[in-house]
């Protein structure tokens, strides 16, 4: 079965019905620490791997959770300057591979976007931040949506909000 709206297709189908393509993104998250040093090797590594994308977590604590949350400092440790991502962005997009970011809110979705990436992510956590999803849909070329956690009921209206909002 397959549903589309002009901004996602969903498809289910059983093996074999379908000819699929698989996209290969590294998925770095935060494994750079805060290190501009370590997040330039770790891009440089996804690309020699050739992955057809690349994706850092843009994280900003102040985004995620409250000063008092156990990981907070860890967070904050591990923003990085808009120079870093401008440079992570070059590096990859020089070699025609595909720029991803997760945002979490105002501050890294402004990155994503003065960066011109080819996505963004948003965690399940924001599922229901309607307007970051539409900021997000407006502004971004390709947007992946978290569900884990979500219930069925919960998605469809998500598909039918959204699809009727942009159609």
């Amino acid at each position: 079965m397959r549903k589309d709206y002009p901004f996602l297709c969903i498809t289910i189908c059983s093996l074999g019905e379908y000819t699929m393509t698989v996209e290969i993104i590294a998925e770095i998250a935060q494994g750079h620490q805060g290190s501009s040093d370590l997040a330039n090797l770790l891009a440089k590594a996804a690309l020699a791997a050739d992955a057809d994308a690349v994706k850092f977590q843009c994280v900003f604590a102040d985004e995620i959770a409250v000063p008092s949350h156990r990981f907070y400092d860890l967070f904050r440790q591990n923003e990085l300057p808009f120079e870093v991502w401008q440079e992570l962005s070059k590096i990859v997009k020089e070699k025609g591979k595909r720029f991803l970011l997760n945002i979490g809110g105002e501050q890294s979705f402004k990155i994503a976007s003065d960066l011109g990436v080819d996505g963004v992510k948003i965690h399940s956590t924001n599922f229901f931040n309607r307007d970051l999803i539409r900021a997000a849909l407006d502004r971004i070329p390709r947007l992946y949506v978290s569900i884990g956690g979500i219930h069925a009921e919960e998605l469809g209206k998500f598909i039918d909000e959204i699809g009727r909002a942009h159609v």
